[in-house]
């Protein structure tokens, strides 16, 4: 994992449930791609409760691509290139509804 979300982890984990900070930590450096990634994860197990955890690291971690865009210089490019990354990821088809 990346020094960028390193520091971020490092203060702010205090609270958060052990499989939780377990997963953030264990997220590859680039955000989009670990946002995609866990995204993907939590759809998969969507009508179970075990999909709630995966879900909140796919939260987590779209969130902290959204923090380090803001670092970008051009956030919005970095935002959309993160949505369509979104959009594009396993068992999302564009246009396709939610089972």
């Amino acid at each position: 994992m990346g020094s960028w979300l390193d520091d971020r982890l490092d203060d702010g984990l205090d609270d958060v449930p052990e499989a939780l900070a377990a997963s953030l930590r264990g997220a590859s450096n680039d955000l989009e791609q670990a946002s995609a990634d866990a995204l993907d994860g939590a759809q998969a197990l969507a009508r179970v409760r075990a999909g709630a955890e995966p879900l909140l690291t796919a939260d987590a971690l779209i969130t902290y691509a959204c923090q380090r865009a803001l670092e970008n210089e051009s956030p919005e490019a970095v935002w959309t290139r993160l949505l369509e990354r979104l959009g594009r990821a396993p068992g999302r088809a564009p246009g396709r509804e939610p089972e």
